[in-house]
């Protein structure tokens, strides 16, 4: 973001830090076509910005470092600030945002511009930029900007740690950006012309988003029927089968006091060990309590994915009651800024099932969502519901 009302435009680009041989002005209104399985990825320190060194670990790790003193919680800081700008859109629209690796190819580089394996969708970098400007985003473009779509390049001549909020003010507008959203005239929005000095995005910011990504769906439990209580739990008790086969589920807290409760009974003759994991990570940045309680509500044990980036939590019951029916709360954390986003859920009786917890993980990555209701996610045919 530069404080020139022409700023974003490939021209301006070209004038203060050429990105591209190209003088093509950027386009902005095209929806990214993956959306709700959008990826970010951090470029690794000396990652090669149009011939420039990425130095943003660095440079923030220093300025966010001479407020925290260590070095892992600077970077906590100031990838928490990015990540939490990424989160504030896509609680507002069909968006769901996750971290992957990046292999430290050169910005530009060759390859999908959705879904490549050797990076994120949107690649977060910096360098040093002329004064007048605070980051360059390049909006999603299928036509014109290759894998330099939504990429983020902050200029890491700046001070981003030099007044509260900063850097979390300066990654809503430039996130905006990358999901195709124009500078705005509304004095209120984050997608003003010069920094913002809201921390919220506005009715105007929500419209834009929602124009081209649509309002934020509920998961398809609750579109049949809301499962926010113990008494409308959704039931997966025809899933279960012989237990040779986790039981899968995908759901949405499509609002910070959403709620999703799920129930299911186990098998006549099982009594051993019950494993119930959450995950987020690969699905969303959310991060999320769940809760396993017996049928009359007393709660048998709880676990939080409570990491940046999405993550998991694992509950195994040791013994199990045999034909005793189960309730599996899950809800965001309080007093956190990740409480929407997409989830999985597995469900093991641990003596049956014949998967290794690693297994589990890749099928509960979000790349894996999508399919039809109760359709086979792979070969083997694990049952599940989707989101």
């Amino acid at each position: 973001m530069t404080r020139s009302s022409r700023r974003h435009s490939r021209s301006i680009i070209l004038a203060n830090d050429t990105l591209e041989s190209r003088d093509l002005p950027a386009t902005f209104g095209f929806a990214w076509p993956n959306a709700e399985h959008l990826t970010i990825s951090f470029a690794p320190e000396s990652t090669s910005i149009n011939g420039r060194t990425n130095d943003l670990n660095s440079v923030l790790g220093s300025q966010f470092g001479a407020t925290l003193g260590s070095a892992s919680a600077a970077q906590t800081a100031w990838k928490s600030a990015l990540l939490k700008a990424f989160s504030a859109w896509s609680s507002q629209a069909n968006i769901n945002f996750t971290t992957v690796a990046d292999n430290g190819s050169a910005f530009g580089s060759n390859g999908q511009i959705a879904s490549d394996s050797g990076f994120g969708d949107i690649r977060v970098g910096g360098i040093k930029l002329t004064n007048n400007v605070l980051a360059i985003s390049v909006p999603y473009d299928p036509a014109s900007q290759g894998t330099y779509s939504g990429d983020i390049i902050l200029n890491t001549n700046l001070n981003m740690n030099d007044s509260p909020d900063k850097l979390y003010r300066v990654a809503l507008h430039e996130v905006g950006h990358s999901l195709g959203i124009d500078n705005s005239s509304t004095t209120d929005s984050v997608m003003v012309s010069t920094l913002a000095t809201r921390l919220t995005l506005s009715a105007a910011d929500i419209a834009a988003v929602q124009s081209l990504y649509g309002m934020r769906r509920a998961d398809s439990f609750d579109a049949e029927g809301s499962n926010g209580s113990a008494s409308s739990a959704t039931s997966l008790n025809r899933f279960v089968g012989n237990g040779s086969e986790p039981v899968l589920l995908f759901g949405d807290l499509t609002s910070a006091g959403d709620v999703d409760y799920y129930k299911f009974r186990n098998r006549v003759n099982y009594s051993g060990p019950v494993t119930i994991k959450l995950q987020t990570a690969g699905i969303s940045l959310l991060n999320a309590r769940v809760t396993v309680m017996q049928e009359n509500g007393d709660i048998l044990n709880q676990a939080v994915v409570n990491q940046l980036g999405g993550g998991h939590a694992t509950i195994t019951l040791p013994g199990s009651t045999a034909g005793s029916e189960y309730l599996i709360k899950i809800e965001s954390l309080e007093n956190n800024v990740f409480q929407v986003g997409s989830y999985g859920v597995a469900i093991s009786l641990d003596e049956l099932n014949t998967y290794s917890p690693n297994e589990i993980t890749s099928v509960l990555n979000g790349s894996n969502l999508g399919m039809s209701p109760l359709t086979s996610r792979n070969p083997e045919g694990w049952r599940c519901q989707q989101q």
